[in-house]
Order: structure tokens, then sequence, then C-alpha cells
């Protein structure tokens, strides 16, 4: 009997422990205004540019120039936005398989065409010793309060001289 006692208490701390995380989860993403949208896939940057649709309606397109991208040159980095108006833009790109270090950079608006409206900068990525390096690139899109952050694919391929 006191056995049982026991283990149903520890049977209800660990489900309340595991609600408390989620739910900790839960509210820190969204209270924070900041949204992770699923990973854009079937679309590799580093041979086109891609899309995503924000949840609220709005699409964006994004590439990275030149193609493919040399990790020892500069990156141009290009975010369209249709039927948006984002008050800041920053990509960050992310080691997929490996810790790259901290590579964020702010995009700045560039002109308005009609509902378009681009931003843009060089950014650049660290070549990595295996030639071969997987990239996740975030673009982080502030509208209306909100943080979305759009993740898209890509690689780049050193070979050494």
């Amino acid at each position: 009997m006191i056995k049982d006692n026991r283990l149903l208490i520890a049977t209800g701390l660990l489900l309340l422990l595991i609600l408390g995380l989620g739910a900790y989860e839960y509210l820190s993403t969204h209270s924070s205004g900041r949204i992770r949208l699923p990973l854009v896939k079937a679309c590799k940057l580093n041979l086109q540019a891609c899309s995503a649709e924000l949840p609220t309606g709005g699409k964006v397109i994004f590439e990275i120039t030149p193609k493919p991208p040399n990790p020892s040159e500069v990156l141009h980095l290009s975010a369209t936005f249709h039927e948006l108006n984002p008050q800041s833009v920053r990509v960050a790109f992310e080691g997929r398989d490996m810790y790259m270090g901290y590579l964020e950079f702010d995009l700045v608006q560039q002109e308005t065409i009609g509902d378009s409206i681009e931003f843009a900068a060089d950014g650049g990525v660290f070549v990595c010793s295996y030639g071969v390096m997987p990239w996740v690139v975030l673009v982080n899109t502030q509208v209306d309060g909100r943080v979305y952050e759009m993740p898209f694919e890509f690689e780049t391929v050193y070979n050494q001289p």
C-alpha cells in the first residue's frame, strides 16, 4: 500500500513537472512575441531564392548571392516582403550540425515598389574544415511588435585552392 502511494505521488510530481515545463516553453515563446515558423523545406538557398508566408498574411522572398555561396566571399542578403511592412529584419546563420559562432546581420530597408519592400545587407559565413557546411538561416522579421523567425536551409562548399 505504501509503495503504491509513493509510485502514485512520484508519477503525479513527474506529470506536474512535464506540464510545468511545457507551459513555461509555451509562455516564453509566445509572451515574448517571438514566433518560430516551420523550416522551409524543398528549397535550398544555395540554388535559388526561397519564400515563406507568415501566418497573419504576407510573404517574404529571401535570397543569398552569389550562387552557389562561397564562404570565403562576401554574401549579399536580400529579403523582399509582399503585403507586409516590417519594422526590422535580422538574419542569423546557424551551423546545422555544429556550432559556427555568432553570425547575425541587420538588413536595411532599400526601396518600396507597390506593395513590396526590400531589405538588404552584406554578410558572410565561416569556412568549414570539412569543405561542405550545412546551415540554417533564420530571417527574423519584426511586424507589429512580434518577431517571426523564418528558417531556411542552405549549404556552402569550400574547395581549398
